[in-house]
């Protein structure tokens, strides 16, 4: 009788073990702009066009604010947040979220007066009175610390955060903040250890870190350090930042590296185009998102793809992703942008490294209408493949081998540990 309950401990165990190499799938993270549903002609981008499957978490971003203060009264929200929380009736495991604190929330007094003053426990009072009216599981927290105010206080910070916790705490919403990637304005701005403490995840925007009002055109996304630039701390890149915030005590279960699906533009001074390259300032607005200095993958994808009137070049070494640049001269349009090649080697990089997972701005920009013949929504599908998000939805997988089930794992171990049992009682029974 001695020997079976030795087995039985051993085999358990073994089980607890071979259980520590199955990890939760990776965090795919995904924002929408709503204001992308006011665009015109094909660049339009509606709750319709949002695939549920796609990511573990949508957040729904939008000038809101007023709405938040106000509890969410009915008539003072917008409808398209309605239809947004109506995803989850079609996807039960996806997470939705709120995002508060654009730069348009930024500019209003009343916004730093609500969020940022004394009134911060009613309006983190009235944000949980929001996200349980409409059905929300949680609320990211966004500051734009990139543009001066002296409403920039870490202290202030925590405190908002803090706020919301204790707010969110009986109810067990979700608090995300999204940080910028720019380490000199994160070595002022942010109380790393207590950030960590108070929220589930954070969202890194390791992107826009080139800036298009410089006279150099260059990659706002680079995934490593280019031989032209200076490495570690400091460094604009992804793997460098991602460096600075675990080393800064964040855990990296709760980082998730941002990748773009929109590139930067500059208008070049000179027809050479190899980055960084003269740039006389922004390039023009893309013609469906109308923004100077910016254009969405779908815009860039037609001209590389369907117009033909930009040529790609693309990094062998993959330090960054590939650019582009218009054929005519002069007045030369140059973009630097992530492929679907760039997305899976980040979306790799962020295995290979065990973060949270991705994070993506913003869904709108991918190219959903299949204008370019690579499929619907090519970036945010290939991403969600190579983190093993598409068709799992946030169940587990095995980290070394993602080609086994752990569903096979667990029920082997299973029967090793009934077959254990079995012959252990025999030999005490002979």
């Amino acid at each position: 009788m001695g020997h079976w309950p030795t087995l039985l401990v051993i085999a358990a165990s073994l089980v607890l073990s071979n259980i520590g190499s199955i990890s939760a799938t990776p965090r795919l993270v995904c924002y929408f702009n709503s204001g992308a549903s006011l665009r015109k002609g094909d660049g339009q981008f509606t709750v319709e066009n949002i695939d549920p499957f796609l990511c573990t978490h949508l957040i729904f971003v939008s000038g809101i604010f007023n709405s938040i203060v106000s509890k969410g009264e009915p008539g003072s929200l917008d409808p398209t947040v309605k239809k947004f929380v109506l995803l989850k009736s079609k996807n039960p495991k996806l997470k939705l979220m709120l995002s508060v604190g654009s730069w348009i929330d930024f500019q209003s007094a009343q916004y730093t007066e609500n969020v940022m003053g004394s009134n911060r426990a009613n309006f983190a009072h009235s944000a949980a009175q929001f996200l349980a009216r409409y059905g929300f599981d949680g609320l990211d927290f966004s500051w734009p610390w990139d543009f001066a105010s002296p409403a920039n206080d870490p202290k202030q910070f925590v405190r908002v955060l803090t706020a919301l916790k204790d707010a969110f705490k009986s109810s067990g919403y979700l608090l995300s903040v999204a940080v910028t990637a720019n380490q000199s304005i994160s070595e002022l701005s942010y109380d790393f250890p207590k950030i960590e403490a108070l929220v589930d995840f954070v969202n890194l925007k390791s992107y826009n870190m080139t800036d298009i009002s410089k006279s150099m055109a260059d990659h706002h996304a680079p995934l490593y350090t280019r031989k032209w630039e200076t490495s570690g701390v400091g460094s604009n890149n992804v793997d460098s930042v991602v460096s600075y915030w675990i080393n800064k005590g964040v855990s990296i279960s709760k980082l998730n590296v941002g990748i773009p699906f929109f590139g930067k533009s500059w208008t070049l001074s000179s027809d050479a185009y190899n980055p960084p390259a003269k740039a006389l300032g922004p390039g023009p607005a893309g013609p469906l998102t109308n923004t100077q200095g910016e254009l969405a993958f779908y815009e860039i994808c037609r001209h590389v793809r369907v117009e033909k009137d930009f040529k790609a070049v693309r990094s062998e070494s993959r330090l960054n992703g590939p650019i582009a640049y218009s054929l005519r001269t002069p007045g030369r349009i140059w973009v630097g942008y992530d492929d679907v090649d760039m997305v899976i080697h980040k979306g790799k990089y962020i295995l290979s490294k065990n973060l949270g997972g991705a994070v993506v701005w913003d869904i709108s920009m991918d190219d959903f209408r299949n204008t370019c013949g690579s499929g619907i929504n090519p970036l945010l599908a290939s991403l969600s493949r190579t983190l093993k998000v598409i068709g799992q939805n946030a169940e587990l997988y095995v980290s070394a081998s993602p080609d086994v089930s752990p569903h096979f794992i667990l029920a082997n171990m299973t029967i090793t540990m009934l077959l254990l049992i079995f012959y252990s009682r025999r030999m005490y029974y002979l």
